[in-house]
């Protein structure tokens, strides 16, 4: 599978979606599926972080809009308050300034980061803000 899920070792409520390698649309559903049965089950509210290991390659195929449905499918609401997409190159976060002109209501529930350890980081400064459950 060339998208995986788990839990992170030491951060309490924090899934990681991790790419590697060729990916194909369906993959990425059902690892977005996946994230949100497992955030079905934890107490609190859940963060995730969403990287790649190492060079990732898109489906010719894949389209931002695809994205768009996949994400605003009633399966996929769960208790994920914020999703952080780690940029490891330009063309990333070019995609998300996109997809946010898409879908400009997902802008305050997922943000784009430079690293890692900035998106543990802003996990940290994020708890420490009231909720934003039932905003609209």
């Amino acid at each position: 599978m060339p998208i995986f899920t788990q839990w992170h070792a030491s951060k309490q409520n924090v899934l990681l979606m991790k790419f590697a390698g060729t990916w194909e649309l369906h993959d990425l559903e059902n690892a977005i599926l996946k994230t949100c049965d497992m955030a079905r089950q934890a107490k609190d509210a859940v963060y995730t972080i969403v990287f790649a290991d190492g060079p990732v390659t898109f489906p010719p195929t894949f389209r931002l809009p695809q994205l768009a449905i996949i994400t605003n499918n009633p399966k996929v609401q769960s208790n994920v308050k914020r999703t952080f997409i780690v940029a490891y190159s330009c063309h990333i976060r070019f995609m998300f300034n996109i997809y946010f002109r898409i879908s400009p209501n997902h802008r305050d529930c997922i943000k784009v980061v430079d690293n890692f350890d900035e998106a543990l980081d802003a996990i940290e400064a994020d708890k420490s803000l009231p909720s934003m459950a039932g905003a609209i």
